[in-house]
């Protein structure tokens, strides 16, 4: 199984691919604007509820890595980094879900069946640092 997940805009998506054939299974959209990290999680995991699959049969995640918003970005890498880390299954960056065409190109950035690497933002804009106003 194949979780997709695109969080660079104020609209999430979340998809599910079948590994063998890479056909989709179901995609949900929703807004979560400034409610990713409220969303996104609750929202993968009904998605998997809903067809019966458990954490454990995820094999690869793609992400989206930008360009998008920075705390979109933020938080939706470090959720998918860290579940790609803990179920220890690689994770790829990927510009869009596309076809099949997209998704064998994705697996040829694949190393191995383990988590080896983290899929890092790539922001629409430098980050707007500001000295302290404390003296």
């Amino acid at each position: 199984m194949i979780l997709f997940t695109d969080t660079t805009s104020d609209q999430t998506i979340i998809a599910l691919f079948c590994k063998k054939d890479f056909v989709k299974i179901d995609e949900i959209k929703f807004e979560s604007k400034g409610m990713q990290s409220e969303l996104l999680i609750f929202s993968i995991d009904k998605l998997l509820k809903k067809h019966a699959i458990s954490k454990q049969d995820i094999e690869i995640i793609m992400a989206v890595p930008g360009p998008g918003s920075y705390t979109g970005l933020r938080i939706g890498l470090a959720t998918l980094n860290s579940m790609a880390f803990a179920l220890n299954i690689p994770i790829v960056g990927v510009e869009s879900p596309g076809g099949k065409k997209e998704i064998i190109s994705a697996f040829s950035q694949i190393k191995g069946s383990i988590f080896d690497c983290p899929v890092l933002p790539k922001y629409k804009y430098p980050p707007k640092i500001t000295q302290s106003t404390r003296t």
